[in-house]
């Protein structure tokens, strides 16, 4: 009985890691698709009043590179310690802020190949550290 429940589990953070996925590349799809409108302007006159301008494109650089080597270097370091797969949608979530930031500076068209790729990275990362943690517990699970 406890194999099968292991089994549930284990199908059950598989299919967050594809739908994870999948997210992505369907907000890739839809920041491809609004490349070339500048999102300041299609909020309303009274949002752009209280929010101000937009962030300069290279304070959004900087944070980029960041965001790139931290969490690509915290998920080398996962795989290489062997550690369990934990499964959250932060990578999601941040690739999606950087489209949604480049698109308020109106410089979307010139960086989204850089967010798209750092983005596939971390999901590849993911995906690869969870096939690895699986397969350590499979072991583990095996030798028990």
């Amino acid at each position: 009985m406890e194999l099968f429940e292991h089994y549930l589990a284990k199908k059950n953070k598989h299919m967050k890691n594809i739908i994870n996925f999948l997210l992505f590349v369907i907000v890739c799809f839809a920041a491809h698709f609004i490349m070339n409108v500048n999102g300041f302007f299609i909020i309303p006159e009274i949002a752009r009043v209280i929010l101000g301008c937009p962030p300069p494109v290279y304070l959004i650089n900087i944070a980029l590179v960041v965001y790139a080597f931290s969490a690509i270097t915290i998920k080398l370091c996962s795989i290489a310690y062997h550690k369990e797969f934990v499964y959250d949608f932060n990578d999601l979530g941040y690739c999606s802020g950087f489209f949604f930031f480049y698109s308020l500076s109106g410089a979307l068209a010139i960086n989204f190949m850089p967010v798209a790729i750092i983005g596939l990275i971390v999901h590849l990362l993911n995906l690869i550290h969870y096939t690895l943690s699986t397969n350590y517990t499979t072991t583990e699970l095996i030798i028990d």
